[in-house]
């Protein structure tokens, strides 16, 4: 987020400089080296020990272009649902 959501103000770090509204950091990172392995997964501070249970792959939508040479072009928008089980 790059600006407050109540007075519409830049955000620098944690905090509004005008209106004063705070925000906690919640971004979401993993790091699971291969399937199988414990990884870590990190929610803002908190850092939570998990590995992964179930993937699925969904087929998604599909999109097929020709570019101005004739040239078939095609984009593939696949979906993965990830199942992380906390240790």
């Amino acid at each position: 987020m790059t600006n407050c959501k109540n007075c519409g103000a830049p955000l620098h770090g944690n905090k509004c400089e005008y209106c004063g509204t705070e925000y906690s950091d919640r971004t979401i990172t993993g790091n699971i080296p291969r399937i199988g392995d414990i990884g870590i997964l990190k929610v803002g501070d908190e850092e939570i020990k998990v590995y992964i249970g179930a993937i699925e792959t969904n087929g998604g939508d599909a999109e097929s272009w020709r570019d101005a040479e004739g040239m078939l072009h095609r984009t593939v928008n696949s979906k993965r649902k990830f199942t992380l089980i906390e240790i």
